[in-house]
């Protein structure tokens, strides 16, 4: 396991301790946790106005890696860091195709205020593209 790999991991099982802190259903990597995300990431929002600009970077960046982890581990993939992004990012398909998905913007996106449904419907598409995804396919997902 690389020190990426390790990082990703580390950031998502916050997240994992921050579902059972609170009431509703624990989060457990798979797909269908992702609409748990959104009810937690709606909670967040709503108290995001509270939050220091480092806690919600902090927290889009704990959520972002607890995407990828469940994208990785139901879908296949590998970590890479994206230098031009300054995160980590999920690859999958090489050497056939290549899906990249990338999330820490898209949470914070989401707790200031953006399109509520926007992650659960942005993790299905991204799920979609990779699965009728052919050879030379080539699709980033930010």
């Amino acid at each position: 396991m690389s020190r990426l790999d390790r990082e990703v991991l580390k950031c998502a099982d916050r997240v994992v301790q921050m579902s059972r802190d609170r009431a509703g259903e624990v989060l457990d990597y798979t797909d269908g946790s992702i609409d748990v995300v959104e009810e937690m990431l709606a909670e967040a929002a709503a108290h995001g106005r509270r939050m220091t600009e480092e806690g919600l970077r902090r927290l889009s960046q704990d959520v972002g890696c607890y995407i990828l982890e469940v994208a990785r581990r139901n879908h296949g993939g590998a970590y890479q860091w994206a230098t031009d992004r300054n995160e980590p990012a999920l690859r999958v398909g090489e050497p056939h195709f290549a899906i990249t998905l990338l999330c820490w913007e898209k949470v914070y996106g989401r707790l200031r205020g953006g399109d509520a449904s926007g992650i659960p419907a942005f993790y299905a598409e991204y799920v979609e593209h990779v699965g009728r995804a052919k050879h030379g396919d080539r699709a980033v997902f930010l």
